[in-house]
C-alpha cells in the first residue's frame, strides 16, 4: 500500500508542477477552463492528489486536458505512464492479496 501511495504522490507532484506552465491569456492570468487536474476543494494539493487517484485507480479522466500548455508532450506521456503504472500496481496488489488468502 505504501508503494501505491508513493506512486500516486509522485504523479500528483508532476502534474501540480507542470500545471503552472499552462497557456496564459492576454491579461497574464491563467485561463480558468484549462488545468491538468479537477478542482474539488479550495486546496490545490489535495485536488491534484484526488485527481491522480481518480485517473489511475478509478479510470475517471478526460484525456483532452493533457494536450494543452507548453509541456503537453510530457503531460501526455506522464498521463499514459500514470494510467498504466497505477493500474498495474493496483492489479498486482490485488493478486498478491488474493494469493496470500489462498496460500
Amino acid at each position: 500500500m505504501l508503494m501505491v501511495l508513493i506512486i500516486i504522490l509522485s504523479f500528483a507532484n508532476f502534474f501540480f508542477v507542470i500545471d503552472r506552465n499552462l497557456v496564459m491569456n492576454y491579461n497574464g492570468d491563467r485561463r480558468g477552463d484549462v488545468t491538468y487536474y479537477e478542482s474539488y476543494t479550495e486546496n490545490p494539493v489535495r485536488d491534484v492528489i484526488i485527481s491522480v487517484y481518480m485517473l489511475g485507480a478509478l479510470g475517471d479522466f478526460d484525456s483532452t486536458v493533457y494536450r494543452n500548455g507548453y509541456d503537453r508532450y510530457f503531460a501526455v506521456a506522464m498521463f499514459l505512464l500514470a494510467t498504466f503504472i497505477i493500474s498495474v500496481v493496483f492489479m498486482n496488489m490485488l493478486i498478491a492479496i488474493m494469493g496470500e488468502t489462498f496460500g
